[in-house]
């Protein structure tokens, strides 16, 4: 039903008989009810065994159709302009099948239909210029259907609904006061299809409560609050599956979903969300699996911002999460959190931020993503649990974010595949604080042109003495394969013992080329009873030290270090006799 349609004018009521009417044609409309019992009849009366049908032509009151026919009947409405006010007391079938209008200017302004019985199926309307509502219900119906319907320039709500189920399909919104809202009971279900919700005052459609919500097709464009709002409410178990929809230019977040009291899922799947004011989606839910999202230049908030429980398990894959204003994508808890397949491009803050909080055991994995260009933070950002945290990145590439490609901090971590390119003016590209007890691996792996930051005052500028290729903190296990690292401003590979006992440094068939300003490899000895072994590498053309390496037990193979400014090697805790070198410098 197209909006505005120009609608046939007044004309006169006939009646019709058709298999199943009861009554003589000797018996004019208007002066019997079609029985021969002398009643009034508002229109033509269809009946089938039990079925009921009520027709009202142009010109003729919807309400007194409402009133004639039987429960479980169908009044159906022809073509035309109707001002009225309708009460719906009675589950029925309330049909317009090819399009009528209610226009509320002359219609004592109030709600254009108000629905106080379970059952009603509304289709086929244009309602306009009501003050109060278009559409709402009175009491706490079961269930009510709205399909093709249009709402426009109600100054209330224009759509107002609660039951315990809620169907909408090709239901259309526009230029009204408040947000479509929908209330369904803990135990009810609501679906919303094929439906757009434009221009609101505030929200475009608000849902509270329902044990299941489905959202497919779904439209909010320009709405003066968040585009597309789910509450669970005091729900348990809430599910939400959310499929194929636009959110554009609104005031508040494209959507939100907020937690219910627990064991909620929600799944959201092909979204584009863009030039929304706060989130592009924001999600609060125990488990959630977000597939096919674009989502592109929302405000401070997160381009997609997720928070789950100590147990929770998150997904999110094949997305793009672009120009930002705050993080690309920002998720709080969750036990398992599994990111594949994702770009984020130019986003104001860290491109994917993941915080543990109080989660212990913790699993994060990310793989084939690309986080570029972001204005301010790193490129991942992973901040620790309460401990036994597992850290994945496998295949992904880091250019020119601010800080670090990579901060990492978990007790394992483990990273393969990843080139971090002009990682930005504060640390590292790579940098990784794991546990006194953690095991850390790097393998595959390349690193290239961090900066280091220079600090600016009236007076002088200084500069910081990071910029490292690869920075890693405690760790009982370090283990370093296959590494390319070349002109990072500080030393290329830096770890650092600190108050771990026993710890295992392991570098095997790497490079470490060019630093302006440090050693190729330099670690830092522990507390004691550590052990560093460096088989098959290259350190070259670093201003400092080729190597500079503390450890009780030091062993050198098959390895070269020319033409660094303060020569191939340092041992600060033993001697070189005490050493073991092989075929080395």
């Amino acid at each position: 039903m197209k909006r505005r349609r120009l609608l046939a004018g007044v004309g006169s009521v006939s009646t019709l008989c058709i298999a199943g009417c009861t009554g003589s044609e000797d018996s004019p409309n208007g002066d019997g009810d079609g029985t021969g019992n002398g009643g009034q009849s508002n229109g033509d009366e269809e009946t089938t065994g039990t079925a009921e049908t009520v027709v009202v032509e142009s010109g003729d009151s919807i309400q007194h159709a409402i009133d004639e026919v039987s429960p479980n009947g169908t009044v159906e409405v022809r073509s035309g302009t109707y001002v009225e006010s309708l009460a719906v007391d009675k589950k029925l079938v309330l049909t317009a099948p090819d399009g009528a209008a209610l226009d509320g200017v002359d219609a004592d302004g109030g709600s254009a239909i108000t629905v106080s019985e379970s059952g009603v199926q509304i289709e086929g309307f244009e309602i306009f210029d009501y003050e109060t509502a278009g559409i709402r219900t009175s009491g706490d119906p079961a269930e009510i259907s709205i399909t093709d319907v249009e709402l426009y320039n109600i100054s209330g709500a224009a759509l107002q609904v609660t039951a315990e189920t809620v169907s909408l399909a090709d239901v259309t919104l526009e230029d009204n006061g408040g947000a479509a809202s929908i209330e369904a009971s803990a135990d009810g279900d609501v679906t919303v299809r094929n439906s757009n919700f434009v221009r609101s005052a505030a929200g475009g459609l608000t849902i509270a409560g329902g044990k299941t919500v489905v959202l497919d097709g779904v439209e909010a464009l320009q709405n003066g609050g968040t585009g597309i709002s789910v509450g669970g409410g005091n729900v348990r178990g809430q599910t939400v599956e959310v499929t194929g929809v636009t959110s554009l230019e609104n005031g508040g977040s494209g959507l939100s979903v907020t937690g219910t009291r627990g064991d909620d899922t929600v799944t959201v799947e092909t979204v584009e969300a863009v030039d929304n004011s706060s989130y592009g989606v924001d999600i609060a839910a125990e488990s959630v699996d977000v597939t096919g999202l674009d989502l592109r230049e929302n405000g401070t908030g997160s381009g997609l911002s997720i928070e789950s429980t100590s147990d929770g398990d998150v997904a999110v894959r094949d997305s793009d999460v672009t120009h930002d204003g705050g993080y690309g994508i920002r998720v709080a808890g969750g036990k398992t959190i599994e990111i594949e397949g994702i770009e984020l491009l130019q986003n104001g803050n860290d491109q994917l931020r993941v915080e543990g909080g109080d989660v212990r055991g913790q699993t994060v994995t990310v793989r084939n993503s690309s986080m570029t260009e972001n204005e301010s933070g790193n490129g991942l950002s992973v901040i620790g649990t309460s401990g036994d945290d597992t850290v994945t990145v496998e295949n992904v590439d880091f250019v020119d974010n601010s800080y670090h490609g990579i901060d990492v901090a978990a007790e394992t971590v483990d990273i393969t595949g990843v080139e971090v390119q002009s990682g930005g003016a504060a640390d590292s590209g790579i940098s990784i604080e794991s546990s006194s007890n953690g095991d850390v691996t790097v393998r595959d792996t390349t690193v290239t042109d961090t900066e280091r930051e220079t600090t600016t005052s009236w007076f002088s500028s200084s500069v910081d003495e990071y910029g490292y290729g690869i920075h890693v903190v405690n760790g009982e296990t370090i283990e370093v394969e296959n590494v390319e690292l070349r002109r990072n401003e500080g030393t290329q590979l830096n770890i650092e013992g600190n108050d771990v006992r026993g710890q295992t440094v392991d570098v095997r068939n790497s490079s470490f080329i060019e630093s302006a300003s440090g050693d190729g490899v330099r670690v830092l000895g522990t507390r004691g009873d550590d052990e560093q072994t460096v088989t098959n590498c290259v350190a070259e053309d670093n201003s400092g030290h080729g190597f500079s390496l503390g450890a009780e037990t030091v062993v050198i193979e098959e390895t070269s270090a020319g033409g660094n400014g303060r020569g191939s090697l340092e041992l600060t805790t033993i001697t070189e006799e005490e050493a073991t070198i092989r075929n080395s410098f």
